[in-house]
């Protein structure tokens, strides 16, 4: 599995008839509970296997991929996760592999929102390998690449991966937003996951691609969504 020990949650949810609370205050900038459990999520829907400590050469995009989110969130290593980002993109496109090209760009979405990226300084003055993104517009490709991401995946059928993926994309897009202090449009977001994620929900209802979650349903899922949302500031936190 791909479950490491880095991944710890600090939220406890309503278990057995105990009121759900958070451990940890959530900041508009660091939502380490909610984001690490989407993190989970990204890790066993897009990346089955086990990833590596060390990266080694692969022809596999998957791979490429797996390898990259194992060097942004397990080692803080951004050049060598860009250039495998980048590697799988391009294989993907060669191959005419949609779903495959639209992992790759939610991957490059995560690159550019992530701590890893954030916390590195010579990206300032040396840039990315991605040319048209400058420091302090790399949320704003982040969404970028979610969008590309988000079109691949709405003209593909509607399969269970395919609506858990376009769900867990929402919710990163609503994260970017509060990176960038836009408390509204985050906000918006998380409503449109909550409903892409009920989707899913009504027609897989044993949750296979969210298994590891810690809410066992969708309505107690709703009220941690709920809560957060209470918390970052959303004037109306009603959910369907």
């Amino acid at each position: 599995m791909l479950i490491s020990e880095e991944f710890r949650f600090s939220i406890y949810f309503i278990r057995k008839g105990k009121i759900a609370y958070l451990k940890r205050r959530y900041s508009v900038r660091k939502m380490k509970s909610l984001r690490n459990i989407f993190l989970m999520f990204f890790l066993i829907v897009f990346f089955m296997g086990c990833s590596a400590m060390f990266v080694g050469s692969t022809n596999d995009p998957h791979q490429k991929l797996t390898d990259a989110y194992g060097l942004l969130y397990n080692q803080n290593r951004p050049i060598p996760a860009e250039k495998l980002i980048q590697e799988a993109i391009e294989i993907f496109q060669k191959e005419n592999d949609a779903s495959g090209l639209a992992k790759g760009y939610a991957t490059y979405g995560l690159f550019f929102n992530s701590p890893a990226v954030g916390h590195f300084s010579p990206y300032k003055t040396k840039g990315f390998l991605d040319k048209t993104v400058q420091y302090d517009q790399r949320y704003q490709k982040a969404l970028w690449y979610f969008d590309k991401a988000k079109e691949i995946l709405k003209k593909e059928q509607d399969s269970e991966l395919n609506m858990s993926t376009l769900s867990m994309i929402l919710f990163y897009e609503a994260e970017t937003y509060l990176n960038m202090y836009k408390t509204d449009s985050a906000c918006k977001r998380y409503k449109k996951h909550i409903i892409k994620f009920k989707e899913y929900v009504s027609k897989y209802p044993d949750m296979k691609k969210f298994r590891n979650m810690s809410a066992d349903s969708y309505e107690e899922y709703k009220i941690q969504m709920k809560y957060h949302m209470w918390r970052i500031g959303c004037e109306n936190s009603d959910l369907p």
